[in-house]
């Protein structure tokens, strides 16, 4: 049997759904991590959502998964540009975003894979429910293959969450009495 007939005669096998993965559970703060996957797709309602999952890849919290999850709709699409904006310096195009015809996710997943971006992850209440929302406010190393910035320009926060100052990294992240950086990480309370 030839590799055209193999190919060909044998089925597509089912892979494990998406929903397998879940969202770590970690206090609200701000993490840092690299973008592990990235979809953009239709649900059966015809609805298109986006999905970005972070790696948070130092502190106490390493190893840990957050997802900034959005449907897009009038009130979402600024702050997904936004995201991009500040992942790759551009916002692309709907073409490189979406598969139209099938409701897939197009080619600028490989463009953001593997950027390291600071993430905020905040929880708000509604009702008996309380969620967990995450915010990419801060590019720290560009994706492969995707250049940095020329210029130094501040960054373009418009239609995202501000990050707050004067508070520590989230908790976790150091000894919060420590007399040296009070929580924010440093050798003598983290260990690096």
């Amino acid at each position: 049997m030839t590799m055209n007939q193999l190919w060909d005669d044998t089925p597509a096998t089912e892979k494990g759904s998406r929903t397998d993965r879940a969202m770590s559970d970690v206090p609200d703060g701000s993490y840092d991590g690299r973008v592990v996957d990235f979809s953009c797709f239709r649900a059966d309602s015809g609805d298109w959502y986006i999905s970005w999952w972070i790696e948070v890849d130092q502190g106490l919290r390493s190893g840990a998964l957050l997802q900034r999850f959005l449907q897009m709709n009038d009130n979402t699409v600024g702050f997904t540009k936004a995201d991009f904006r500040t992942v790759i310096d551009r916002i692309p195009s709907w073409d490189e975003m979406a598969i139209e015809d099938t409701g897939q996710t197009g080619p600028i997943r490989h463009a953001v894979l593997g950027a390291r971006v600071r993430v905020r992850q905040r929880s708000r209440r509604v009702q008996q429910t309380t969620y967990k929302d995450v915010y990419i406010n801060e590019l720290l190393e560009a994706p492969q293959g995707v250049r940095e910035p020329e210029a130094e320009e501040p960054p373009d926060n418009r239609g995202r969450e501000p990050e707050e100052t004067g508070e520590p990294p989230a908790e976790g992240w150091g000894d919060p009495d420590c007399p040296g950086c009070f929580g924010k990480g440093c050798e003598d309370c983290v260990g690096f």
